[in-house]
């Protein structure tokens, strides 16, 4: 198991699992419109999630597509103790991107939910093609924060700020692997989701900013300074609410499916 592949930050910076189960967005149903071709059979289908964590995606996976036959594979022990409460009928092994413990071409699918950008290496995407039948499916999926709304915009700028060793979906970087590997998927085809997020308070925004793994390990007082900011600007915020009065967070998610060359 090539653990050494899987990023520090990955692996330490999501001690708290409940506190990011709690406080990040679940995926939208529609996605697996874009995700699941229609010839996959959820009864039968082989199917591996990457980097599943406390089983956001996985949610959608096993309750709404009906997957039957799930591997989930996670560094963070943390992320897998609470997973193991959630799902504990589907398998969560630990493991990293690039030693996936299947065999040969046996899976018809691989699932990535808001982690790719962590191990976004060609060294990931030969095992990936390793793994997939050759009319297998690999889906990319990432909720973020829709920084088009102003209060959302000033809401980033204060905790990215503090981002500077995590990568990052937002910088594109990712998309360095799939460039240099056309000879292992086809090119990405893009889809993309607006929606709103009902949350119930400020206080779970400000929950949701610090289940970002770089404010989760930021010190104490560090942390302390990025709340009363993060607070500043939600309480001068001009926010849309719902019938029930609950705060809508606007969110994009973006998914991304290819299939591996032959």
């Amino acid at each position: 198991m090539n653990l050494k592949a899987v990023h520090t930050v990955a692996k330490h910076g999501f001690t708290n699992a409940a506190l990011y189960d709690k406080a990040r967005p679940n995926f939208p149903v529609e996605a697996l419109r874009a995700l699941l071709p229609p010839s996959l059979d959820p009864t039968t289908a082989r199917v591996v999630e990457v980097g599943s964590g406390t089983g956001k995606f996985t949610s959608l996976l096993v309750r709404d597509a009906g997957i039957q036959n799930l591997l989930t594979v996670e560094p963070s022990e943390s992320m897998r103790r609470t997973f193991a409460e959630l799902f504990p009928d589907v398998r969560c092994v630990e493991g990293a991107a690039t030693a996936l413990p299947v065999a040969d071409h046996s899976t018809d699918a691989i699932y990535i939910a808001q982690a790719f950008h962590w191990f976004d290496s060609r060294e990931a995407l030969v095992e990936f093609h390793r793994a997939l039948s050759p009319a297998g499916t690999l889906g990319l999926i990432w909720n973020m924060e829709d920084a088009t709304t102003p209060w959302v915009a000033a809401l980033r700028a204060i905790y990215e700020a503090h981002d500077s060793v995590a990568p990052q979906y937002r910088t594109g970087k990712w998309r360095d692997a799939f460039t240099a590997s056309p000879d292992l998927f086809a090119p990405l085809e893009h889809t993309q989701i607006r929606r709103f997020v009902p949350v119930e308070s400020i206080e779970q925004i400000w929950e949701r900013v610090l289940s970002k793994s770089y404010i989760t390990m930021a010190t104490p007082e560090v942390q302390a300074r990025v709340k009363t900011q993060v607070l500043d600007i939600l309480d001068a915020a001009d926010f849309e609410r719902d019938a029930d009065g609950r705060i809508l967070y606007p969110y994009v998610t973006d998914i991304f499916v290819t299939t591996p060359q032959s």
